[in-house]
């Protein structure tokens, strides 16, 4: 937990000076991710990490085993979901 608490301390007198404006930008206009990952919840793997991806620049839906259930269709001319793929492949 120490470890973690410092580096929060090291975020807010390093990380947040440099980003302010970003997130600043973030709150008053509002984020337009360009894709959603879905992606395990291992804490192992980061889905930010691999894509090398800021805030606001994808949508992360983490679960165990990165499950997307099947979707059902609701009328005949409903069309087919998009393709998806896993971010980390576990």
């Amino acid at each position: 937990m120490d470890k973690m608490i410092e580096g929060y301390r090291r975020f807010i007198a390093q990380g947040w000076p440099d980003r302010r404006a970003l997130f600043q930008d973030l709150a008053e206009h509002g984020q337009a991710p360009r894709a959603m990952i879905v992606a395990c919840a291992d804490s192992r793997v980061d889905p930010g990490m691999i894509f090398d991806a800021g805030p606001g620049e994808m949508f992360v839906v983490r679960n165990v085993a990165n499950l997307i259930p099947p979707m059902r269709r609701m009328a005949p001319s409903t069309p087919p979901p998009p393709p998806w793929n896993s971010a980390c492949g576990c």
